[in-house]
């Protein structure tokens, strides 16, 4: 999840930036790039982090510089105490953009998921699919479909039990959205993805089976026509991204909101929309 903070005195920054480098409680380690005059990546012993980059050379002296953070959204909540300090200096705080993810308890060969823009290619790699290359993982829209059960064993040791598939999306607003408002504005993945789930392929026309696996793996996408009739075969069975997240954006965003504005202000906001 990526946030900004806006109008972050340059004298303050600095001044927050060695507090932490001498306080002795993360590790911090700078890192190098382009975009920011200021990338630090910083992280407890816990293993939480936070990526932090300030000042981008687009903003011009005015001694007052955008701050953007970026980590997992359970995170921000390991960094109350910091987060806070900055908020007080902060003109406003704004969503940038997260991956969506959805878990559907069946096999990764079960799940058909094809883009509505057949200008974003589809590569496989290693089993994963990537809608997208990979200088596009930070735009709207970008996508890999993969084997969570597998990741999960393979990353961390952990087992479960039965199948996960997981559909990441990146959700990102064409601009910035006050976090006050963001519960306002759930993702709507529909308009860029088609997805269902195949339970069994032999109900399904041996020409059609063909025609769907093909699709899949990024072999061959067919004419409108033949995309079209593979969506309205698998339609009783599809996937309402739109719906799922719906349903799930305020208690996704309860945590790292908290975090972020200060308790108070988002229950004041979440009683508001009641």
């Amino acid at each position: 999840m990526v946030v900004e903070y806006k109008d972050i005195p340059q004298w303050y920054f600095l001044r927050w930036y060695m507090g932490l480098m001498y306080g002795g409680k993360y590790q911090i380690k700078e890192t190098y790039g382009k975009l920011y005059c200021y990338q630090l990546h910083i992280e407890r012993t816990d293993g939480a982090y936070l990526h932090l980059f300030y000042r981008n050379p687009s903003e011009k002296g005015s001694g007052w510089y955008t701050l953007r953070l970026e980590t997992r959204p359970e995170y921000y909540e390991q960094f109350t105490d910091e987060l806070e300090e900055i908020r007080r200096q902060t003109s406003g705080v704004y969503f940038v953009s997260c991956d969506i993810a959805y878990d559907i308890t069946i096999s990764l060969d079960n799940v058909f998921v094809g883009s509505k823009d057949m200008r974003r290619e589809l590569n496989l790699y290693k089993g994963t699919r990537y809608f997208g290359e990979a200088h596009q993982r930070k735009q709207d829209g970008y996508c890999r479909v993969y084997d969570k059960q597998l990741e999960l064993w393979e990353r961390h040791r952990i087992q479960t039990d039965g199948e996960l598939t997981r559909i990441e999306i990146v959700y990102k607003p064409e601009s910035r959205i006050p976090l006050t408002d963001i519960i306002n504005h759930p993702p709507t993945q529909n308009r860029q993805y088609f997805a269902s789930i195949i339970e069994d392929w032999t109900v399904l026309p041996a020409k059609q089976v063909e025609r769907v696996r093909n699709w899949q793996i990024g072999e061959n996408t067919y004419t409108r026509y033949i995309r079209e009739t593979i969506k309205q075969l698998l339609a009783d069975r599809s996937i309402d991204f739109d719906q799922l997240a719906s349903e799930q954006w305020e208690a996704m965003l309860a945590k790292p909101c908290a975090a972020l504005l200060g308790k108070e202000t988002v229950l004041r906001d979440s009683i508001s929309m009641k």
